[in-house]
Parts: structure tokens; C-alpha cells; sequence
């Protein structure tokens, strides 16, 4: 019989207890449970068969960033494709920390797509999560090839659109969204490694594509701390926020 695999991430000592109690449900009936953790005594931890420990320290922000991240790379581990490209990857993020951003940008922005496609999909909805938080813009995730088959009708001059472009297979398709939104004159703002695409462009350092979800949220995170800080806003306590939301 197979087993079922959950993989959930928590990141301090407590977890919703819907999220523990699902975790703890399918251990219970013989799935192999894997809980991501940076908490190893944590409700979550205890709910899982197996632990993977982050060990990033503390994380003081409300708004995770560095513990996002950690849990990235503790995917990447697990699917383990080339363990020298993963080994390379603390550099190529210390390198793209310090690409610049137009850091007071998202300061202007009161609604936003942000798109992205395959392994930066996820990407896409953290960019927007981020934003959000710590803006209060209203922003929308999307993947690209869905954009196009509806939402781009939202699209008008001036309206600010964020796309998350890697080289790779899904980058004619992302390019192709970007022209389609520059002909209608919206604001285009792509976090790629490759030159030449519509709109503005915000260095991506290059790695592998299935690895490239570690370096592509740095910028939007960075974006987003930036306009946080232009607009006066607290970035480690966003109004409304708290470290854990019980729901059940």
C-alpha cells in the first residue's frame, strides 16, 4: 500500500491546531509525516514521524523571511538532484542580496498582479504575501498562463504588474504575458536573469531553474522591506499581524 506524504512548514514553538491535528491524523494512520520546522519542540514537530530542523535561530519578524527560505533549500535537499548546485546556493543568495532594487517602487503601488509560472509559481504568492503585509497593498497572485486567460482584462495604463521570470521552459509564455501587458501600457517590473524583456528589470542571479525559488523572492522581499520603510510602516510588526494564527 502506498503511504501518503505530508509536508507542512511551522516555524515557532505553536501551530494552528487544524494544521498539527491533520499532520497528526495521517501519522496515525501509517503516512510517513514530515514536519519543517525551526521549532523541533513545537505542536507540529510532535504531530510528524520524521523532523527536519531548520536551525536558522530566531526569527524576530512577523513577517517571515529567512525561515521562508531555510525551508526552500530543506525542499531542495529532499529532492537532491544535484547536491553541488545546492551547495552553491549561500553565495548565490549573499550575491543577490546585494543586487540594488528600485526599493522605494512598491511604495507607489496600491494594487498589483504579481505572476510567475512552474518552480516560481510558489514565488509569485509569497511576493504578494509580502507586499501585502508589509504595504497593505492589495496584490494578487497569479500564474502566467492563467493571467491570460482572464485577468489580463484588469490590466490598463499605469496598473503595476510584477512577474518573476528564471530562464527555463515557461519563460516564452511569461514573455509573451509581458509584452501582451506592455502593449496595454501597464508598469512592468520582471525579477529575471534575461536580458531584453519588457518592462523593468531586476537582476536575477542566475542558477539552476529548479533552484531558482531561493534567489527570485529576494528581490521581492527587499521590495517590499524597502516600501515598508518609505510609507513609515513597522516591517517587523505589521499592523494586524501576530507570529501564529490559531484557526481550527
Amino acid at each position: 500500500m502506498a503511504l501518503a506524504t505530508v509536508a507542512e512548514f511551522m516555524y515557532v514553538k505553536d501551530a494552528s491546531p487544524d494544521v498539527a491535528g491533520v499532520v497528526k491524523a495521517a501519522t496515525a494512520q501509517g503516512a510517513v509525516t514530515i514536519a519543517i520546522t525551526n521549532e523541533a519542540s513545537s505542536l507540529l514537530a510532535h504531530s510528524a514521524r520524521h523532523v527536519i530542523e531548520l536551525h536558522t535561530g530566531p526569527e524576530r519578524s512577523v513577517a517571515a523571511t529567512k525561515t521562508y527560505t531555510a525551508s526552500l533549500g530543506a525542499v531542495a535537499a529532499l529532492v537532491g538532484v544535484d547536491p553541488r548546485d545546492l551547495a552553491a546556493m549561500p553565495e548565490a543568495m549573499r550575491r543577490q542580496l546585494d543586487c540594488p532594487v528600485p526599493e522605494e517602487l512598491a511604495s507607489t503601488w496600491e494594487r498589483l498582479a504579481v505572476v510567475g509560472r512552474g518552480v516560481v509559481y510558489g514565488t509569485a504568492f509569497e511576493a504578494a504575501l509580502k507586499l501585502s503585509e508589509l504595504t497593505g497593498v492589495i496584490a494578487a497572485p497569479w500564474s502566467s498562463a492563467d493571467f491570460m486567460h482572464g485577468p489580463i482584462a484588469i490590466l490598463e495604463p499605469g496598473f503595476p504588474i510584477l512577474a518573476i521570470a528564471p530562464s527555463g521552459p515557461t519563460l516564452d509564455g511569461m514573455r509573451e504575458l509581458l509584452e501582451a501587458a506592455s502593449a496595454r501600457g501597464a508598469d512592468v517590473t520582471v525579477i529575471s536573469d534575461v536580458a531584453g524583456l519588457p518592462g523593468r528589470r531586476i537582476h536575477l542571479q542566475p542558477v539552476p531553474e529548479w533552484l531558482s525559488p531561493l534567489v527570485s523572492v529576494i528581490p521581492a522581499q527587499k521590495l517590499a522591506v524597502g516600501a515598508a520603510e518609505t510609507l513609515g510602516r513597522d516591517v517587523d510588526h505589521p499592523t494586524g499581524l501576530h507570529k501564529v494564527t490559531l484557526t481550527s
